[in-house]
């Protein structure tokens, strides 16, 4: 033959890089295209090369056995043929293993394409999005619609809003989370409901039962009173000195002690994972609420959820929120964030000892844009040592008056970076109303939010030792087939 191995070998490497050279001069999707001509030139030419190679030796085996004495011609074609079939199928082998290493990554040029059934999801939102009366839901970003100013001012004032507070979002700026029209009509919702109140129109109560749950879960547990209050048109009911200091509005009512006592007739509403799927039809009037569980779980609610979504958007921890624990007038001193304007809180959970504590932030938390000699630390770890590495610390005591200062000192600051898992975190968080950040303490890795009302159920990998203090998705999450789409709504804008 005019040629051996070595010298195919030469030659697909020449051509590989004349291709290479060439190609560097192409477009993108030029030099794509290409790359997979090429692939298909490279095994053609080895198929090619390795057929010329067999002819030659098919060529030889035939005359060898045709030169033998002892094999008749017959036999002598058939042993070649079959010797023929083998090499055939060999070669076809290697072609298909050829084209393997060659073919291209499949890569989707249109995500939507594939899933055709969110494209449809995201359509009917925006279709909602465009109606004059938004009954469905209120996805991000804001219904910017028109109001006056003094109507707008009328609404911070009465949702007590924390104008005081230098993270405080204007509804009127680019950097707003919730618009004046939203704030306005949150608080025309709440004034109606209240009225009913009022009025004695509503029908069966909700009790709040708080016992010794720990504080920030006290403010979990009487949100979620008041959404199912305001969406089935019940009274509120608690123990109001449990809230102490906070001063809550005249709408949620005092307990008497008939009822504390067991009187009433009130069901009791699960606190478990199933707490999104509860009854709260009218059949019973009366719903009791007797432990704590993630703090927007009743976004996931298939009764609840909707309303929520029409009246509140997706802020209603930070609308409702502050209706309740909020206040019109700047914090004391102790309470109020002036030596910096980022706040760390560091919640440190009593007896993990594999959690990161809050003296280790400090090495993680750059990655959220926060520098620890800048920052003022409020923390409950009594193991946290003060020092120069933080501008300010302020210890937690185990006090309702503690809690509500510490919030308040959270929620005053420009930027919050809370400990993931923490509720008192999350409230500080959801009632400034502006983006935060978390730091999670069992990946060890700081993590900026989307928006405010993020961050209430733990959706990263958590042990389930841990379950008894954490919200975890695997313990709490729950679908039971009529909440399947606020689920989902929830997985899109409140998970982080």
């Amino acid at each position: 033959m005019w040629f051996e191995n070595e010298f195919i070998q030469k030659f697909l490497t020449a051509l590989k890089l004349l291709v290479t050279k060439y190609n560097h001069k192409k477009s993108t999707n030029e030099l794509k295209i290409e790359k997979e001509n090429f692939a298909n030139i490279d095994v053609f030419l080895k198929v090619l090369i390795n057929l010329t190679l067999f002819s030659e030796f098919f060529s030889k085996i035939l005359k060898k056995l045709m030169n033998d004495k002892k094999m008749d011609k017959g036999t002598a074609i058939r042993i070649a043929v079959l010797i023929g079939l083998i090499s055939i199928a060999q070669l076809q082998l290697f072609y298909g293993r050829s084209k393997q290493d060659f073919a291209p990554p499949k890569v989707a040029e249109n995500i939507e394409e594939i899933y055709i059934d969110d494209v449809e999801d995201l359509k009917t939102e925006m279709t909602e999005m465009a109606r004059k009366e938004n009954k469905y839901s209120m996805p991000l970003p804001l219904v910017n619609r028109s109001v006056p100013k003094s109507d707008a001012s009328w609404a911070e004032e009465y949702l007590r809003l924390p104008i005081w507070s230098s993270g405080f979002n204007k509804c009127d700026s680019d950097s707003a989370e919730v618009s004046c029209f939203e704030i306005h009509r949150a608080a025309k919702t709440i004034e109606k409901w209240t009225k009913s109140v009022n009025d004695q129109k509503t029908t069966g109560q909700v009790f709040v039962d708080v016992q010794d749950q720990n504080f920030p879960d006290r403010l979990s547990m009487l949100y979620q009173g008041f959404q199912i209050a305001i969406a089935t048109n019940r009274d509120l009911i608690t123990d109001k000195s449990k809230f102490d200091p906070i001063s809550l509005p005249d709408c949620v009512k005092t307990v008497s002690d008939d009822i504390k006592n067991g009187g009433g007739g009130f069901l009791d509403l699960p606190t478990d994972h199933s707490l999104g799927c509860a009854d709260l039809s009218d059949r019973y009037p009366n719903l009791k609420l007797s432990g704590f569980s993630w703090p927007q779980v009743m976004y996931t609610h298939s009764l609840v959820a909707p309303k929520l979504r029409e009246a509140f958007g997706y802020h209603s921890a930070y609308l409702i929120g502050n209706f309740l624990f909020g206040q019109t007038e700047k914090p004391s001193n102790e309470c109020f964030q002036e030596t910096s304007d980022d706040v760390v809180e560091g919640w440190y959970f009593e007896g993990d000892v594999d959690m990161l504590r809050p003296s280790n932030y400090r090495q993680f938390m750059h990655r959220c844009g926060f520098v620890s000699n800048q920052a003022t630390m409020v923390t409950n770890d009594d193991r946290f040592e003060s020092s120069s590495r933080y501008k300010e610390t302020f210890r937690i005591q185990k006090t309702q008056a503690s809690y509500v200062c510490a919030l308040r000192k959270l929620t005053s600051s420009k930027r919050i970076l809370q400990t993931f898992g923490s509720r008192l975190g999350f409230w500080a968080t959801a009632l400034q109303g502006r983006k935060g950040s978390f730091m999670n303490g069992i990946n060890r890795i700081c993590i900026n939010m989307t928006n405010s009302q993020q961050g209430s159920l733990w959706h990263t990998y958590c042990p389930v030792e841990k379950q008894d203090y954490l919200f975890r998705a695997n313990s709490r999450f729950f679908i039971c087939g009529p909440n399947i789409n606020d689920a989902r709504l929830y997985l899109k804008y409140l998970l982080w």
